[in-house]
């Protein structure tokens, strides 16, 4: 992982941060040039891409796979985190 990467609990939920790459940021221009979408509720969720799989676009493909890569590390790592807090014996490991 990065070495910026943190999961903080700043929440009940831990929230994980990541710095993008430098060898990713090609993809901005392309994000930019996207249309958004005209029907959001823009107030409560801010802007959106028209495009709802604007991740499958072949030019987003190593920004997806970053972004899964980083979504696993944290699943992992939270995972592992609610199992030391809880008792697992309910999970039927002894």
């Amino acid at each position: 992982m990065h070495n910026q990467d943190q999961i903080l609990e700043l929440f009940p939920t831990p929230v994980h941060t990541s710095m993008l790459p430098d060898n990713l940021s090609g993809v901005i221009p392309f994000l930019d040039a996207q249309a958004m979408s005209t029907g959001s509720d823009v107030a409560n969720y801010g802007e959106r891409s028209a495009n709802s799989y604007i991740l499958n676009e072949p030019e987003c493909k190593e920004l997806s796979d970053f972004i899964i890569k980083k979504a696993t590390h944290y699943a992992h790592c939270t995972f592992i985190r609610l199992l030391r807090l809880s008792d697992v014996s309910v999970l039927g490991f002894t």
